[in-house]
């Protein structure tokens, strides 16, 4: 691995990245994004995967799940002991370093900013305890109908850019975490990642 390089270049490669976040303006904007990045396996509040039908095990299903958040589940944002204020101070002042490791300006007001909607986001997570039965979970709906089950999310941008744009049914295990998108766009917005 030439480390020499590696250094040199910094974050130079990812500057299309940031382009594209930068580019972000609108609630469509960002669901089109979230739809792009999930096809990498960047961590959003929306994730896709094929996986067997749980009803039907002769046919595979696209299904969506809860995700969006950097620490392992909903509690270590929303519990108020000790512990887990111990374990969300460190988080933060990481995700600081890797702002500053990276040369990218505001680093603690970025890190606060992430916490804030990471936390938002976690309020809207299943707590873990009812996430295991996935077959009770299961809830098939029809592509068409997502526009009424989830006003918020562009439903023409979101399936043509995750590439599923043909798919029928979509298959929904968790309740959908939607509703922190208006609420945080203005927060998303604020955020300068390209410097």
């Amino acid at each position: 691995m030439d480390l020499e390089t590696i250094n040199k270049l910094g974050t130079s490669a990812l500057q299309p990245e940031f382009d594209k976040v930068d580019a972000i303006k609108t609630y469509d904007d960002l669901a089109s994004y979230f739809a792009y990045v999930n096809k990498y396996d960047v961590c959003v509040p929306l994730s896709l995967f094929v996986y067997q039908d749980f009803k039907n095990p002769t046919v595979y299903t696209l299904y969506t799940w809860q995700e969006g958040l950097g620490l392992p589940d909903r509690d270590y944002y929303l519990k108020d002991d000790e512990r887990s204020k111990q374990i969300r101070a460190p988080y933060v002042e990481h995700i600081s370093k890797m702002f500053d490791l990276a040369g990218l300006p505001d680093a603690e007001k970025a890190s606060a900013t992430i916490m804030s909607i990471e936390t938002a986001i976690a309020e809207k997570h299943l707590e873990k305890e009812k996430t295991r039965d996935l077959v009770s979970l299961y809830s098939m709906f029809p592509t068409d109908t997502f526009s009424n089950i989830m006003p918020s999310l562009n439903w023409s941008a979101y399936p043509q850019e995750a590439g599923m744009k043909d798919e029928k049914n979509l298959g929904v295990l968790v309740r959908p975490p939607f509703t922190i998108g208006k609420r945080n766009m203005g927060v998303l917005g604020s955020l300068n990642y390209a410097g």
